[in-house]
């Protein structure tokens, strides 16, 4: 493996880590509307 695609791998895995904490962060946004709907 060279360091383009070692380099090539890191940016698609950091895209995937990044997508996935959006996801994760809305979902959390959203429940934590739903709790105040609920008080």
């Amino acid at each position: 493996m060279n360091f383009f695609e070692y380099d090539a791998e890191l940016s698609i895995s950091t895209q995937a880590a990044m997508d996935y904490y959006d996801n994760f962060s809305k979902e959390l946004e959203r429940k934590s509307l739903d709790d105040q709907k609920v008080l």
